[in-house]
């Protein structure tokens, strides 16, 4: 058997590493914002940075702490907002989705999960 008719082995552009699936998951085109596992890391990453911040209030007292928790507690909830708000948006503009591609992906995706 010639060694150039050797079918190549698909694994090999798939990514092994789970933080690589992760960061391939993200860049792939389309909307990322009602995604499971995008709203998962914001969570879990917004809510290690509050736990920082509590962790070093309490250790140095410093009232900057107490702003940059509030900062964060506002990004939070403005993310949490921005998904309902796009959720929303697609559930009562579902019917013209058709109408465009790219927002017809994402209520699909949307409706199904």
């Amino acid at each position: 058997m010639d060694a150039n008719l050797v079918k190549p082995d698909d694994s090999s552009d798939r990514p092994s590493n789970p933080l690589e699936s992760l960061v391939d998951h993200i860049m792939t085109p389309g909307s990322t914002v009602v995604s499971p596992t995008f709203l998962l890391m914001v969570d879990i990453t917004l809510g290690s940075l509050l736990f920082l911040f509590l962790a070093l209030l309490v250790l140095t007292w410093s009232f900057h702490f107490v702003a940059l928790g509030v900062i964060t507690v506002g990004l939070w909830g403005s993310v949490k907002l921005c998904v309902v708000l796009v959720k929303v948006s697609c559930i009562t503009t579902c019917d013209k989705a058709h109408l465009y591609p790219l927002f017809d992906k994402v209520c699909r995706r949307i409706t199904e999960g």
